[in-house]
């Protein structure tokens, strides 16, 4: 009877801890209690409650007091079966509910396991994005070092440019200020470098300037700086000079490494360098004006015959002035008709005759008067103006032979030289057929001087351009020969007529044997070679008579004649003027006289 008794005690405190817990989720979830099955799922366990309740306390005396068996049973009953009534009853009106919830939780799931998926590839994104963005940073950042490199160094060498080199001049000049020392600035060029560049091609010319900087950097220490300013020029800067002559070996041995061969693609070539070398502070206290004065300095030392170092002295500014305003006025020149042609006899050395003369470019600058070619010259070479002042000189030389023809002075041949940057033009035997065309100048009247640096690249476009100028009828000669590093082998490929022995072998005939040996050889090559020789600067009889000895045929030269102008050389030619050879114990011997007058 007790157990009874207490299990219906443990279902009525179900019953009231589930109406409970009902009450409480209605007041956490009012919208499951707005529905009407839940009032019916409440009120049936209230009922079925209370008659769990009236079913222990009939069990009680004061139950059993209260009333009689009977009608407790149909009470108890009763409530019971309302209760459970309207428990089906309302479970049923709540069972879409439910499905409707496990639903919603089944959707809550997979809205869960989706937003979970998205996130997870949202994150992988991110970290995508992240990475790229990382990326990006980093690429930005070797960009932004890249263009900071680029903007302070030379491309083709990776040296420090002009703006670089401005900074760290500044830098070393701070630092030798404040610890008391003196710094050394090097303005270097590359002599013949504008030949090479122009013959071989600007591949070659730019491999040169890449091991040319390679070697720079081998003849400073890691605390010096080394740099392009553009071409072939170079600065260096060397610290901590104590005395003047560890500059001079500094520049001592660029030299030394500089005139080594070069291994160019299968060329080997020669350069020299010319240096100018000035101090800080002793020279000035202006990076500048530093630059300026090595400047200067540098073009000293090409003065002196290139291949050679040079300190800044004060008057040097004076003179790199004097050229600025030579090339200013250079540029003018030509529109102002300012430069005229003189004419040197080729005198052949078998009948004394003048067979020929070589036109030689003047200038009379309108205050200065004549300039020197060797001040001039130069300077077209560099600006590039020899191109057009080069077609003027080779127009005017066929026009002004052409006329002496006409004012019935026999046919001579005019020599004109031609520049390395005249000689690669696409257009040159063109520019020069068109010359003789409009001139009405034969060409076998005409020779073109051509130098030993034209032909370093014996290449078949030279070939071609020689070969179409030769079969035309034009003498072609080499000028200067024997002062060049090419090889001699272009001698027997190229269509040459003529050798003409650089003045400088010619000069010392009498007392250097060495000159007097290579005369000799030159002569004696270029006679195996059937090619006409020519000797230039001849000023003496000794020079004459060894030459005609050596079986040289042409000479040209101060002891026939200087460079005449036009209307001297014309009443040269008129007079008859000869050269009278005479053999004498000693040798041959010259007299000048005048022969008969010239007639057509």
């Amino acid at each position: 009877m007790d157990e009874l008794l207490a299990l219906k005690g443990v279902k009525l405190g179900v019953v009231v801890a589930i109406t409970l817990a009902l009450l409480w989720m209605s007041h956490r979830q009012p919208a499951i209690a707005r529905h009407r099955g839940w009032t019916m799922i409440i009120i049936g366990l209230v009922i079925v409650g209370f008659g769990d309740a009236l079913n222990i306390y009939a069990t009680t005396p004061a139950g059993q007091a209260l009333a009689s068996a009977y009608v407790l049973d149909l009470v108890r009953y009763s409530a019971w079966t309302l209760g459970n009534v309207l428990l089906a009853v309302g479970f049923w009106h709540w069972l879409p509910l439910v499905v409707a919830i496990k639903e919603a939780k089944e959707e809550l799931k997979q809205a869960n396991e989706l937003l979970e998926s998205q996130v997870v590839q949202r994150t992988a994104e991110l970290k995508s994005a992240n990475n790229k963005l990382h990326h990006d940073l980093e690429e930005r950042k070797r960009v932004e070092q890249s263009i900071r490199h680029m903007a302070h160094h030379d491309a083709l060498t990776g040296l420090p440019n002009r703006a670089l080199f401005r900074d760290r001049l500044t830098h070393a000049m701070a630092q030798a200020d404040r610890y008391h020392q003196k710094l050394a600035v090097m303005f270097l060029d590359l002599d013949r470098f504008k030949a090479i560049n122009d013959t071989l091609g600007h591949n070659v010319g730019d491999q040169l300037l890449k091991i040319a900087a390679e070697r720079l950097r081998s003849c400073v220490r890691d605390c010096d700086t080394v740099a392009r300013l553009g071409g072939d020029e170079f600065t260096v800067v060397v610290e901590d000079i104590i005395e003047d002559h560890d500059a001079a070996a500094v520049a001592q041995k660029i030299l030394d490494t500089l005139s080594q061969p070069f291994n160019l693609y299968g060329h080997e070539v020669f350069i020299s360098v010319s240096v100018g070398v000035t101090l800080y502070p002793s020279d000035d206290e202006n990076a500048d004006n530093l630059l300026r004065n090595a400047d200067s300095a540098m073009y000293r030392a090409k003065e002196f015959g290139r291949n050679n170092f040079q300190f800044y002295v004060a008057d040097m500014n004076v003179k790199a002035r004097e050229r600025l305003m030579l090339e200013s006025s250079l540029r003018r020149a030509l529109d102002r008709d300012e430069f005229m042609l003189y004419y040197q006899p080729r005198v052949d050395l078998l009948s004394g005759r003048v067979i020929g003369a070589e036109a030689l470019l003047r200038w009379r600058h309108p205050e200065m008067g004549l300039v020197p070619p060797s001040e001039f010259i130069p300077i077209l070479d560099e600006t590039g103006m020899i191109i057009p002042v080069g077609d003027w000189a080779l127009r005017e030389a066929c026009r002004q032979n052409r006329d002496w023809q006409d004012r019935g002075l026999p046919p001579i041949r005019v020599a004109v030289n031609l520049s390395v940057r005249q000689f690669i033009q696409k257009d040159l035997a063109d520019t020069i057929i068109r010359a003789l065309d409009d001139t009405g100048l034969s060409a076998e009247h005409l020779e073109l001087e051509i130098t030993e640096d034209l032909l370093l690249e014996h290449n078949q476009t030279n070939i071609n351009t020689l070969s179409r100028l030769k079969n035309l009828g034009i003498h072609i000669s080499i000028d200067d020969f024997g002062t060049g590093y090419s090889s001699l082998s272009y001698l027997k490929r190229l269509p040459i007529d003529t050798l003409k022995i650089d003045q400088s072998f010619v000069r010392d005939i009498g007392t250097d044997p060495d000159n007097k040996a290579i005369a000799s050889a030159i002569i004696a090559m270029a006679r195996s070679l059937h090619l006409n020789v020519l000797a230039e600067g001849v000023e003496t009889d000794e020079q004459l008579a060894f030459l005609r000895a050596q079986g040289c045929n042409e000479i040209q030269g101060f002891s026939f004649s200087h460079p005449l102008p036009a209307q001297e050389f014309e009443q040269l030619l008129r007079d008859g003027r000869q050269m009278r050879l005479l053999q004498g114990l000693s040798g041959y011997y010259v007299n000048t006289v005048n022969s008969p007058p010239l007639t057509h």
